[in-house]
Formats: C-alpha cells, sequence, structure tokens
C-alpha cells in the first residue's frame, strides 16, 4: 500500500474570509423557496435523485428506503408534484441511490449500496419509469456511498462504492448489461462518502472519498484508464458525512465542499489542478450537517452549496460567490431528520429545485424555487 501523506491543516484566517465576503459587493437575490410540500414514499428514505425515467421530459423521483429495503419511484407533472408510482426491494439497507445507464439502451437505471448485504443492487429501467427485477453484486463491507463516472473511457458508465467497514473502494467496471469487473482500492478509515470529477489535467475521471473515523479526504487520481495511483489526504473537520466535488471558483478546476457533522459547518478546499487542494476554510450551517450538494439556485454568478440538517430538520443555503466563498446561510425547513439532497427543475419555471429526503417522516420535501 501507498504511504499516507496527511495535508498540512492549514486554516484561512477569519480576517481573510470576512475580506472575501464583504467583496461581494453586487446586490444578490438569494434564492427564496416557498414552502415546502411533502411526498410520501417508504420507511427511513435515506437518499433521492432524479432523473426522466419514464421518457415525458419532465424529471421523476427515485427514493432508497432503508427501514424498508426498497426503491419508491415517483413520477413528475411537470409542475413540481409527485405521484408515487411503485416499490421495487432491493438489498438490506440501501442507504444511497444513483442513476447511469448500465446497459446498452437509453432508459435510466438505477444503483444503491445495501450495507447489510456487502452488495449493489442495480434496477435496469425500461424507459417508461417501470424497473426490472434487481441485481445485485458483491462490493466490500458495509457499503455507504456510490457515484457514477466512465473510470476507463470506453463508453460504458462504471461505479465507485465506498466501504465503511473495509476502509476501501469497490471500483466496478462496466461492462454492460448490468455486470461489472471489480477492483478494490484502499484509503482511510471508514469511508463514508465517495464523489467523482477531474481533479488534474488528466483525461480520467478521479474519486474523492470521505474518510470517518480520519477525518480526512482522501484523493484518487485515475491514470486514464481505471486504475488509480497514490493517494493523498487532506484534512477536513469533525465527524465528515458527504461530499461534492464542483468548481466553486471558476477557475476550470474541481474543488471540494465536506460537510462535517461534528462541527455544524462545511469544509471548502480549491483544487490546485494537480490532484491536489488548496488550504479549508469553513462556513457554518445548521446542527449535524449530513449532505451537501451543488447547483446555482440562486441565479446569480457562481455555484451555491445546500446542506441538510439532520438535527434541525431544515436545509441551508449558502450562496456562492463564485471565487470560492459564500456568504451566510439562508435556511429552508423540511422534514424530520432530513438526509438525502437532489438538486434539479422540476417545474417549466424559475431555475432549479430541491427535493430532500426525509428518514424521520418517511416522506420527501420539495422546495420549488420562486
Amino acid at each position: 500500500m501507498s504511504p499516507r501523506r496527511l495535508a498540512a491543516p492549514l486554516l484561512i484566517s477569519a480576517a481573510t474570509l470576512a475580506a472575501a465576503l464583504s467583496a461581494s459587493t453586487a446586490a444578490r437575490g438569494p434564492a427564496v423557496f416557498g414552502a415546502a410540500t411533502d411526498f410520501a414514499v417508504g420507511a427511513n428514505p435515506e437518499s433521492v435523485v432524479s432523473r426522466d425515467l419514464d421518457g415525458d421530459g419532465v424529471r421523476d423521483l427515485a427514493v432508497a428506503n432503508k427501514g424498508d429495503d426498497d426503491v419508491s419511484i415517483l413520477l413528475g407533472d411537470g409542475a413540481g408534484a409527485f405521484d408515487l408510482d411503485d416499490d421495487y426491494p432491493v438489498g438490506a439497507e440501501p442507504q444511497d441511490i444513483v442513476a447511469g445507464r448500465f446497459n446498452r439502451d437509453r432508459a435510466f437505471d438505477l444503483a444503491v449500496p445495501n450495507r447489510m448485504d456487502d452488495t449493489i443492487s442495480v434496477l435496469l429501467g425500461r424507459g417508461d419509469g417501470t424497473f426490472r427485477n434487481a441485481k445485485n453484486r458483491n462490493v466490500g463491507a458495509s457499503p455507504r456511498a456510490l457515484t457514477v463516472a466512465d473510470f476507463n473511457r470506453d463508453g460504458r458508465q462504471d461505479l465507485a462504492c465506498a466501504n465503511f467497514a473495509d476502509d476501501d473502494v469497490s471500483i466496478l467496471l462496466g461492462k454492460g448489461r448490468a455486470k461489472f469487473r471489480r477492483a478494490d482500492r484502499r484509503v482511510g478509515d471508514t469511508p463514508r462518502a465517495v464523489d467523482a470529477g477531474r481533479l488534474d489535467r488528466r483525461r480520467g475521471v478521479d474519486l474523492a472519498v470521505v474518510n470517518d473515523m480520519d477525518e480526512d479526504v482522501t484523493a484518487l487520481v485515475n491514470r486514464g484508464d481505471g486504475r488509480f495511483g497514490s493517494r493523498e489526504d487532506f484534512s477536513v473537520g469533525s465527524m465528515p458525512f458527504s461530499l461534492t466535488l464542483a468548481d466553486l471558483d471558476g477557475d476550470g478546476f474541481r474543488d471540494l465542499a465536506v460537510a462535517n457533522s461534528g462541527d455544524s459547518n462545511v469544509s471548502i478546499r480549491l483544487g490546485d489542478g494537480e490532484g491536489g487542494f488548496g488550504a479549508e476554510a469553513t462556513f457554518d450551517v445548521g446542527a449535524n450537517p449530513f449532505y451537501v450538494e451543488h447547483g446555482n439556485l440562486d441565479g446569480m454568478p457562481g455555484l451555491d452549496l445546500l446542506v441538510s440538517n439532520f438535527d434541525d430538520d431544515d436545509v441551508s443555503l449558502l450562496p456562492g460567490n463564485g471565487d470560492g466563498s459564500f456568504d451566510p446561510a439562508d435556511d429552508y425547513m423540511v422534514g424530520d431528520q432530513p438526509i438525502g439532497i437532489d438538486i434539479a427543475s422540476f417545474d417549466s419555471a424559475n431555475g432549479q429545485d430541491v427535493a430532500v429526503a426525509n428518514s424521520g417522516d418517511d416522506d420527501v420535501s420539495v422546495l420549488l424555487n420562486e
């Protein structure tokens, strides 16, 4: 195993952060969401993803229900409302859900990691909002999260799975027909989340993995063929729970945002374009943040962040200034114990909307952008 290198925990001073925030002088109109509308799903939903699952040009929702060992499909009406269509059994305690195309048709498929089965379940879509029976594939122990990308540039979508109890990531290279070739790659202690994106100037898609007990993020740079080179670890906050990779400062390189559940804040590290990240800056959100996602929610230049706060039953919107800094958070109420977030347009007006899986209420809250 390659030796680990822990990047020095550099912190940007309060004065530097204050200067960055005050530099945003343009009048901004932060996204204003109306009251949340809730849609019933299964027991203890932990993750939600949106795609056009039935081919009508409208976003639908797929939700992983940890308590029911199934996935709920909700078909959208194009005006921000959803109807529960059906539930599909998967493995034991699914905790995440992603959408991709894992066979050769044009329909969206779904994949979930099953925490208690040490498997992932793949549901192949028919293109009409229905799915075939789940096919299970073995991964590592206690899989918690998935991400989708073409890691070996063969035109097929692949998966990477964070295995919490094995301290590794399973790389699943797609062979078509929901079949995969698996290789495991060591990361830090108790990996909880994973995301894919280009971290350097090479042509391959790289990985970043949140390690809960190590309180850091492992960056794995792709050699371009689905194999990953030496790792580098970057410290973040206490009890990091999830991450997202996005270009937060507009320089063309992916940056890192991590939700730190133990600190009630988000860590930002800006990418250097060489597979690494710069100094850490933090931005306060609500209590016990679990999930972070990026999008353009306020219609202003620069990406924003949205964070689910498990103990506050709300989400925090951090408006981005386009330089890697963020204005103070605006909070919006959702349901009980929110976890997973998806950002997309669910109606025909006013930009990007939000869906949040509420694990304590057995429903999904939809916030429409006004």
